[in-house]
């Protein structure tokens, strides 16, 4: 079943929660967390990673949409 995990997260589209499963795993036993604790952590992360994803992505657009709108003007102003 363990070998299987990451792949079946993978086919759900739960990347970070096949990166820091085993992390977390660890620090649930280490700190006695209960299961629903456990996977509200690593809902968390996977939460806060797809923010973090999603803000360099709206970067990235930002930047491509400026120089697209300053080569539009200096086209205009020529």
């Amino acid at each position: 079943m363990s070998e299987a995990l990451p792949l079946m997260l993978k086919e759900l589209k739960l990347p970070t929660f096949g990166q820091y499963y085993q992390d977390y795993q660890d620090r649930a036993s280490e700190h006695a967390w209960s299961y629903s604790q456990y996977l509200a952590e690593l809902c968390e992360q996977e939460i806060a990673q797809r923010f973090q994803s999603r803000i360099s992505s709206w970067q990235l657009d930002s930047r491509s949409q400026t120089a697209t709108w300053q080569k539009f003007c200096h086209t205009c102003i020529q």
